[in-house]
């Protein structure tokens, strides 16, 4: 009897123990963590890589009257890819992203088509409403490697200014976008030149591709 009652005193006295440690070893622990782990200080390099696709739309010379609305100039889309890694800095990150983008217009006459290998920088903020960075604003600039294709080269030759067909052109571009949930993209990129389609006009000084794209996000501190 009394070894019992002793065994269960012991028993008791190593739970108050154990307990009391726990709270010993997590008490400090709990301290030092951060209030809000989203906007802690990134401990790696890279916070994260995002892969998407979606459509790219293009609006230049030579859509002029073929694709007059929205919907009419989204029809006439092309595949969208790109791949982007991030680096946050508080509220604020910057980005690298490379991408390929097939743009065109189906016309007998104006007809043209174009495959486009990009390279940009762009930094950003994001916005928190619902939760951390909700919404993101960025910019920034970005470089083309592109070869535009006319289905009528000497109706292009007659009717605009163009460069020589079939060689390599190289162009700066200015992108404008927001994220959504980190996964939704909606960007504008206003190319600074008037040769994405190789259609030099007075009409439209400077070609733009609009994208809309979806992404996954893979995150490696947030």
């Amino acid at each position: 009897m009394f070894a019992t009652r002793f065994q269960r005193r012991l028993c008791s006295a190593l739970l108050l123990l154990l307990v009391g440690g726990c709270f010993v070893l997590i008490g400090p622990a709990r301290a030092q963590m951060p209030a809000d782990p989203a906007d802690s200080d990134s401990t790696a390099f890279l916070d994260a890589v995002t892969i998407g696709g979606g459509l790219a739309t293009y609006r230049g010379d030579l859509n002029q009257g073929l694709a007059g609305t929205t919907m009419g100039s989204m029809l006439r889309s092309g595949l969208d890819l790109y791949i982007s890694t991030e680096r946050r800095f508080g509220a604020t990150y910057l980005a690298l992203e490379g991408g390929y983008s097939r743009v065109r217009v189906q016309d007998p006459q104006l007809g043209f088509s174009n495959r486009i290998l990009r390279a940009e920088l762009q930094g950003g903020i994001g916005i928190d409403w619902t939760s951390p960075h909700l919404v993101r604003i960025y910019s920034g600039i970005g470089f083309l490697n592109h070869r535009p294709t006319h289905t009528n080269p000497s109706q292009i030759a007659s009717s605009f200014d163009t460069e020589p067909v079939g060689s390599d052109k190289w162009s700066v571009s200015v992108p404008i976008g927001v994220i959504i949930d980190r996964r939704v993209r909606i960007a504008l990129r206003w190319v600074i030149d008037d040769y994405l389609d190789n259609a030099g006009g007075d009409t439209q000084p400077y070609d733009f591709m609009l994208h809309v794209t979806i992404g996954h996000r893979i995150s490696f501190n947030n």
